[in-house]
């Protein structure tokens, strides 16, 4: 057996390991790309939990501030003087 009849097979076999490294490679890139897609899928739902919550939240915080605010307004102490003046007319009224 000569140096010239084991060189083809050993590139033969050089060239199908290689092969076989870059088919496993990428296999493994495919499931690690996979899992990162899985990932990004559950914080995107994360995302809008979050962002229904804080919305809800907001909105909440809102209508507190409106009432706090309207409460100590000027316009709540007359709705509040026409509203006992208006009864004690209708009280008036009925006697």
């Amino acid at each position: 057996m000569t140096m010239t009849d084991v060189l083809p097979a050993g590139v033969a076999l050089v060239a199908l390991v290689l092969l076989a490294a870059m088919v496993f490679w990428t296999s493994q890139r495919q499931a690690v790309w996979q899992a990162g897609e899985v990932r990004v899928s559950e914080a995107e739902a994360r995302v809008a939990t979050l962002e229904t919550a804080l919305s809800s939240l907001t909105q909440m915080q809102r209508g507190t501030a409106t009432a706090l605010a309207y409460a100590g307004s000027p316009a709540a102490a007359v709705d509040r003087s026409l509203g006992l003046v208006l009864g004690a007319g209708l009280e008036g009224e009925r006697h």
